[in-house]
Order: structure tokens, then sequence, then C-alpha cells
């Protein structure tokens, strides 16, 4: 079966509004680099914020898939005080998401998958509308299937982003 050709370009834009980024409109461009690997780069302005940059990048290896999510800006951060109501305002600083996943079947038998999800702060998902989880979890698991047995070890870690979760943890 032989695939379709990709295509470098334009996607369509997108417009929205944000309560607290005001006008948003993004114009994501694909460049598709060859049949196993692509990357869109989507620039992101907003009416009340700094501009952000989008990245996901895709690569099909012979063994198995890996993508790479980042979205960064250098904007203005609010945290709260020990109160949780009291705003301190950090002024502008990076702020930024990285996420990693993929899959290799290493042989019939052994495959392992991973997924690393990181922010810069415990706001930065929900105000961009990248996700409304509050906790990031990474992962990482290795499996051994055979016709008699079966074999798993996984990792987990975390990130809270709860006001009352600590900062890195």
């Amino acid at each position: 079966v032989a695939l379709a050709d990709q295509a470098s370009g334009f996607w369509l834009p997108a417009l929205a509004l944000r309560r607290q980024l005001g006008c948003a409109i993004s114009l994501p461009y694909h460049f598709a680099l060859a049949p196993d690997r692509d990357i869109t780069v989507t620039p992101h302005f907003y009416s009340g914020e700094n501009p952000a940059l989008q990245l996901q990048a895709r690569r099909l290896f012979r063994d198995g898939p890996i993508q790479i999510d980042a979205f960064v800006t250098y904007a203005q951060r609010i945290d709260f005080a020990a109160d949780n109501v009291t705003q301190i305002n950090q002024g502008n600083r990076f702020r930024g998401y990285l996420g990693i996943k993929g899959q290799f079947q290493h042989s019939p038998q052994w495959r392992s998958s991973f997924s690393l999800r990181l922010t810069t702060d415990d706001t930065f998902n929900r105000l961009y509308g990248l996700d409304f989880d509050d906790t990031l979890r990474s992962t990482y698991a290795l499996e051994r299937q055979t016709a008699t047995s079966y074999l798993s070890i996984s990792a987990w870690g975390f990130q809270g982003l709860r006001a009352a979760d600590r900062t890195g943890e």
C-alpha cells in the first residue's frame, strides 16, 4: 500500500476568545520532512498576553513512534500566596510545557512505552488551554510477553498542579 505524499504548508488558522488571554489567533505551519517524520510549528498571538510558540515533532522509527509536544512563551506569571487567595505577580518569566511520548517494539517478546509530561508552573496548562489535569503523570513501562508468560515493570512520576502542591513536585 503506497502512502500519500505529505505536503508542507499552512494549516487553517484558529481564532478564539479567552477570558485571561483576550482574542487569540494561531497559524500552524506543517513541515513534511520525510515519510517518517514531520514538524508542525504554531505561533499563537494574544491581545492580552505575549505571543507563544507551539511545536509538535513526530518521528516513526523502525521499532516505533515518538512524538514531542512543546509550548513556550515569555509572559506574566501570577502565583498565589500560602492563603491561596492573595495573588503575587512574578513578572514576565519563561513558561512552558513539554510532553514526550512513544513506544518501541524491541523484539517479538519485548516492548516499552513512555510518556514524559512537565510544565514550568501550576497554572500554565490551564491558562493556555492545553489541558485541565491537576496532576501531570510521566510513565515508563517495559513488558515481555510469550505464549506462556507475561512480565510488566512500570515506573511513574507525578507533578502536582493544584494550588496546595509545592512547586516542582
